[in-house]
């Protein structure tokens, strides 16, 4: 009987020495696993603020123009389904102190061909009047894609120009499929 219970004394003493043991290992593993991901957080947030520093930098560089093309359509206020595809300034040859601003735009609702027609000519006259707030704008060119019509291409096309103070549409192209 003395023998049985040394022998479970000893087997329970060797349990409770491999679950100290293995308590011991886990929580040396969880603190260099910590250590590990501090590190690594470490690193990520210089890259972070590197990023950062870049991204500021490339802002103070951007045409003001361009700018406010990004904020008239991504903070809703020509449409909320109109998504800014591109947007770029290139120099009027005619005077090069003004620029000609080149906008493609997506509107991404499902009309029927005549709703979709005035849609674009309503949103792309709010687009110019906003954008032809500066001084330096002597042409808006807005060009539409509407994928529920046709995908990957333009269905039309507004050029406007400055006359009088007022911006006006110096011409219109509709594709076949709005007209």
């Amino acid at each position: 009987m003395n023998n049985r219970k040394t022998k479970t004394f000893m087997i329970l003493a060797l349990v409770l020495a491999i679950g100290l043991y293995l308590s011991d290992q886990k929580e040396q593993t969880t603190q260099a696993t910590s250590n590990e991901i501090v590190d690594v957080i470490v690193i990520d947030q210089a890259k972070h603020d590197a990023a950062l520093k870049e991204q500021a930098e490339a802002l103070a560089n951007r045409d003001p123009i361009i700018i406010d093309i990004e904020n008239a359509v991504n903070n809703g206020n020509i449409t909320t389904a109109t998504v800014l595809r591109n947007a770029q300034l290139n120099t009027d040859a005619k005077n090069a102190d003004s620029k000609i601003a080149m906008i493609y735009l997506q509107w991404d609702r499902k009309n029927d061909p005549a709703q979709t027609k005035k849609m674009l000519q309503m949103y792309s006259a709010r687009l110019a009047n906003e954008i032809g707030k500066h001084k330096n704008v002597s042409e808006i060119v807005v060009f539409w894609e509407v994928p529920y019509h046709v995908k990957d291409q333009n269905i039309a096309k507004f050029n406007y120009s400055k006359k009088n103070n007022d911006w006006i549409v110096d011409k219109e192209w509709f594709a076949p499929v709005i007209r």
